[in-house]
């Protein structure tokens, strides 16, 4: 019986240790984004904000080398936890990364400068000077993907790799003819040559073939007066191509982490916008990744289970092996009860008393040899005296009882 109850015990604390070990105490996620100033970063910041309130922590890490930051994500040893992916991906060389949804569409717009006006159609591309975006950015990959399809290689086109940190001066500079530029670009000169028509929009009808050929293209429309009202500019849509944005994660996220981002994702990016219709993000239109199956459920249902909406993030991560835990200690519990008697006798009859008289020996042995008993001996001797006055006490009363017995 006491065998038993010891492996109870034994098998209870073994759980605890177990789940207490696979408790994060870590409750701060890195996103990596691009740029500040690109619309990856101002979504990530706002995330942060709502992410905040529910108990989890997000710090950015910025790099111009947006192409590396899937690798970075898939690296054990980098710090990366989220990032945003809009490039083609191969799913079997990042076997531990998920999709979190689909969050916006990024038109891609190919405009004009005055040195290159003559071109009126992105076939005209070839031979020209045309800025791609920074080097190693996911910017630069997609633009040239796209180029690719129409035969606009480096071998045949002049292709630039201006940071974002250029100025009019360096375009300039550069002899810069076309320039590709996605539509949340915040540099005020191109705002501002778009604006005032210096910069020529370049249609793109062929986006819809480019959809089936590069698995992170859309089809998409520049507004009419988009970029200027007073005048029109452009005076009429224009058809162009558009990157998918989708935020995955690697499989370090813990659930509360997941629920907590995908509530911020469906608050963020929910609301139409000049590119898309309310609700229409997130989704999961970039199928190159697997979908994490906790944005699955809450984009389908647009419910958090219980534990995640009431509990702190360590707590409602680590709900089913506390109710497995707290199955099991009623188990132990129930075991411990019925045995209970002769454990508790077990410990007064016997282990108990040979307690006491190592500790009373070792007191007189002290005191023999003229030496005080210590602070710690003495608070043992007042509990084995406290011990045995409730044990005469409990004598005395049951000796009282003695004339009742038959």
């Amino acid at each position: 019986m006491v065998l038993l109850v010891t492996a109870g015990a034994l098998v209870a604390a073994f759980v605890i240790i177990a789940l207490l070990s696979t408790v994060g105490t870590d409750r701060t996620i890195t996103v990596g984004t691009g740029p500040r100033g690109t619309l990856a970063y101002a979504s990530a910041e706002r995330i942060a904000q709502g992410v905040a309130e529910r108990g989890i922590d997000i710090e950015i890490l910025v790099t111009d080398q947006t192409s590396d930051l899937i690798n970075l994500l898939a690296d054990p040893s980098s710090p990366v936890d989220v990032t945003f992916v809009s490039e083609s991906v191969d799913p079997a060389a990042y076997p531990q990364v998920d999709s979190l949804g689909t969050v916006y569409r990024l038109p891609y717009i190919f405009a004009t400068w005055p040195a290159g006006q003559s071109i009126t159609s992105v076939a005209d591309i070839r031979g020209s000077r045309i800025d791609v975006g920074p080097a190693g950015s996911v910017r630069a990959d997609f633009i040239e993907s796209v180029l690719a399809e129409f035969g606009i290689t480096a071998d045949n086109t002049t292709f630039l790799y201006l940071p974002t940190s250029a100025t009019r001066e360096d375009f300039e500079a550069a002899g810069v003819e076309v320039q590709s530029t996605d539509t949340q670009d915040a540099r005020p000169f191109i705002l501002d040559a778009l604006a005032s028509g210096e910069l020529r929009a370049i249609p793109v009808p062929e986006a819809g073939a480019l959809n089936s050929r590069l698995p992170s293209a859309q089809v998409a429309e520049i507004p009419y007066g988009a970029f200027s009202l007073s005048p029109p500019l452009p005076t009429e849509p224009v058809p162009t191509v558009a990157q998918l944005v989708t935020i995955v994660a690697n499989d370090r996220l813990s659930p509360a982490s997941v629920y907590a981002i995908v509530q911020e994702l469906a608050s963020e990016f929910s609301p139409g916008t000049a590119y898309s219709q309310p609700g229409e993000f997130p989704n999961f239109a970039d199928r190159q990744l697997p979908s994490n199956i906790y944005a699955v459920e809450y984009y389908s249902s647009g419910a958090v289970p219980w534990q995640f909406e009431n509990l702190p993030p360590v707590l409602a991560d680590s709900f089913l092996g506390l109710l497995v835990l707290g199955t099991l200690l009623l188990l132990v519990a129930s075991i411990y009860s019925i045995f209970l008697p002769d454990v508790y006798g077990l410990w007064t009859g016997i282990l108990r008393p040979r307690s006491e008289e190592k500790y009373l020996a070792a007191m007189e042995k002290s005191l023999a040899e003229g030496r005080e008993l210590s602070p710690r001996d003495q608070s043992r001797l007042e509990k084995i005296l406290g011990q045995h006055e409730e044990r005469d006490r409990m004598q005395a009363r049951a000796e009282r009882l003695r004339p009742h017995l038959k």
